[in-house]
């Protein structure tokens, strides 16, 4: 018999096993927001995903510009580093805030 706190979204922020607060909800246990509580959206493991993504070839494309501006080859061919731009932005776009 779970009882439940709401954001101003109307997003389930708390569960409860009793009623503790003014303004809880009750809701059934086999009620399909309880069941995907604390779970994330499909959207946010994209997010999640495309995130890390962008934090793990940060330093590529910093080592990258660093070779130029030092004037020493560079560890990534002009085409991979356009390429890795475009996976870049690409990842930037499947973000839904």
């Amino acid at each position: 018999m779970p009882y439940v706190n709401r954001d101003e979204n109307r997003k389930i922020i708390a569960l409860f096993a009793c009623e503790q607060y003014e303004n809880q909800e009750y809701l059934p246990d086999d009620n399909e927001e309880i069941l995907n509580f604390g779970k994330p959206t499909e959207q946010e493991i994209i997010n999640q995903n495309a995130r890390d993504f962008l934090n793990e070839t940060d330093w590529m494309v910093i080592r990258h510009r660093d070779q130029l501006a030092l004037g020493i080859p560079t560890s990534l061919t002009e085409e991979e580093f356009q390429q890795l731009l475009l996976d870049r932005q690409a990842a930037r776009d499947q973000v839904i805030r």
